[in-house]
């Protein structure tokens, strides 16, 4: 990810905010996944 950040550096903010998706995203799936245990 480091590299491709480094060779555009214009798609760091789209990066950033697909990261920022997916990692509330998975935050959501496992809060679904442990209450449904």
């Amino acid at each position: 990810m480091c590299v491709m950040k480094k060779r555009s550096f214009l798609d760091t903010e789209s990066l950033s905010a697909l990261e920022a998706v997916a990692i509330i995203v998975l935050f959501f799936a496992l809060i679904t996944w442990i209450l449904d245990l």
